[in-house]
């Protein structure tokens, strides 16, 4: 189970931030959409930036949850290997 959450945070993490991928394996195609393109076009191609600054509010609160339960089942793990 620890390794399993190891490999989900190393392959989710980069992908919330991950802004250019999109262009580059899709050519920009109007129907791949990720959440790095929503929050560059509100915040630089709109004239709502705070439709922007709320989506990097939800996805840092998503981040956030999701660290936090895997510090704590990997403490609990080396807790229940430790005794």
């Amino acid at each position: 189970m620890p390794g399993l959450l190891a490999a989900s945070v190393i392959t989710v993490l980069p992908m919330f931030g991950d802004y250019y991928t999109n262009g580059f394996l899709t050519s920009g195609s109007p129907r791949t959409e990720m959440i790095g393109n929503q929050i560059e076009f509100y915040l630089r191609g709109t004239s709502q930036p705070q439709t922007g600054a709320s989506l990097v509010l939800i996805l840092s609160a998503m981040l956030l949850v999701l660290m936090a339960y895997y510090l704590v089942v990997t403490v609990r793990a080396q807790r229940s290997v430790a005794t």
